[in-house]
């Protein structure tokens, strides 16, 4: 049973850039908020105000050549990554566009990145990506010396990680 929940607005847009108004409900596996429609399941997505601009649009539709646009995710830590005390994130950006087009994904998007058309997933043509893990618990110092290393190291390759994270304790428990 889904829990359904209402926007009075300046939480969530829709793909065509408008804000949402109305009853939504949040898919508690890949944590994306859809509008609620009792007959429709996960038909359309709402993207949160917190990741919202155009550029999000124009990535959430279909590619040409039957690539698929990365769909932005937000993570959210179980209770035994905690106790492990690290998850992996995984982020594309565009290649012709890295400064502002940094977007999380999941590992299954992650996993289907594909240089080849004939099958579905994200055109590693016009996209970099990267994982890496993330400290969530432990010491807090070391835990944020180690989460801004792995933004550093790599910078290199993904220009603009260290203003798309700027917590360097974002999940720290």
């Amino acid at each position: 049973m889904r829990e359904v929940k209402h926007t009075k607005g300046l939480e969530y847009y829709t793909m065509n850039g408008l804000e949402y108004v109305g009853e939504y409900y949040l898919n508690p596996e890949n944590n994306i908020a859809y509008i609620y429609d009792d007959m429709k399941v996960n038909t359309k997505i709402l993207i949160p105000r917190h990741t919202f601009n155009t550029e999000t649009i124009r990535l959430r539709s279909i590619t040409k050549g039957g690539y698929e646009a990365p769909v932005p995710i937000k993570i959210k830590p179980t209770d035994l990554e905690y106790t492990v005390g690290i998850v992996t994130r995984y982020f594309v950006q565009k290649r012709n566009s890295p400064l502002n087009t940094i977007v999380e994904i999941d590992s299954e998007q992650f996993s289907n990145i594909k240089s080849n058309s004939k099958k579905s997933g994200i055109d590693l043509n016009i996209y970099n990506s990267v994982s890496f893990q993330w400290m969530i618990s432990g010491n807090s110092r070391y835990v944020q010396n180690f989460n801004l290393r792995q933004i550093r190291d790599n910078l290199k390759d993904f220009k603009g990680l260290d203003k798309f994270l700027k917590n360097s304790l974002e999940f720290y428990k």
